[in-house]
């Protein structure tokens, strides 16, 4: 799994995935393909916001190999240079649950933001209207010592309030942790 830069291109199958997951995001309805097109063009000109698109390897089928296939986009809101943190977004292809990708993309994500863009505090937020959400969320925050804690009655979705679940992860822990479950192996 890699991380690219997003491309135009991928914004239809994005749109096309953020629409089929409506539990978990922040808006509240349906996003067309025009805005999202309008929202990956300003992108450039946003302060505080680095997204990727999240692509799985080539695989060798038929005697010939596959291209990289985008998987997912994920990146940070609110990046603050000053304080050294951001929130985690991620958006995976809704039909591709449960193979893993979602662990890869985290891990790739806070390696971004830990050991390139020197951010101490990563911290993320998710609705209990997305139950897959809170137990995927729930898993990273034990996986890399995170702490977690419960926001009543947060967002306004399906004609009802949810709670949230607000998370977060701190470099110096996420390096720890990261060291602890890859042990270096050394040459016999």
């Amino acid at each position: 799994m890699r991380l690219r830069e997003l491309r135009k291109e991928d914004m239809p199958l994005i749109n096309q995935w953020r629409n089929a997951s409506k539990e978990s995001l922040r808006t509240s309805g349906p996003e067309t393909l025009e805005r999202q097109m309008k929202w990956y063009e300003d992108l450039p000109n946003r302060h505080g916001i680095r997204f990727w698109g999240i692509e799985i390897e080539p695989k060798y089928q038929e005697g010939d190999w596959l291209p990289w296939d985008l998987v997912g986009t994920g990146g940070f809101t609110d990046i603050s240079l000053e304080n050294r943190n951001a929130e985690i977004s991620l958006l995976l292809n809704p039909f591709l649950r449960g193979k893993g990708y979602g662990e890869q993309a985290v891990d790739l994500l806070l390696e971004q933001a830990f050991d390139y863009m020197n951010l101490h505090t990563v911290y993320g937020e998710c609705y209990y209207s997305n139950k897959r959400a809170i137990e995927f969320w729930a898993k990273m925050v034990n996986k890399y010592d995170g702490t977690s804690t419960i926001l009543s009655q947060r967002k306004f979705l399906f004609g009802e309030y949810w709670n949230s679940y607000y998370f977060t992860f701190w470099g110096v822990l996420w390096n720890y942790a990261k060291d602890v479950s890859c042990p270096e192996v050394s040459p016999a």
